[in-house]
């Protein structure tokens, strides 16, 4: 059990957390806004491809 607990000096700090953070903070916003546009791209695509399909089989009433 003393194996498992810490001891001042090793003691992980709110820096130490936050380090990674601001070197790779450009990065990790791309990557995550990169997702989102390819997400966000997917069910939009699904969504043209049901309308597609629908105004084609005659579902959807053209005024």
């Amino acid at each position: 059990m003393r194996s498992f607990m810490l001891s001042i000096d090793q003691r992980l700090h709110f820096s130490d957390l936050v380090a990674p953070i601001e070197r790779y903070g450009q990065l990790a916003i791309f990557l995550v806004a990169s997702g989102v546009i390819g997400y966000l791209y997917i069910i939009l695509q699904g969504i043209l491809a049901a309308y597609l399909a629908a105004l084609e089989l005659n579902q959807i009433p053209s005024y």
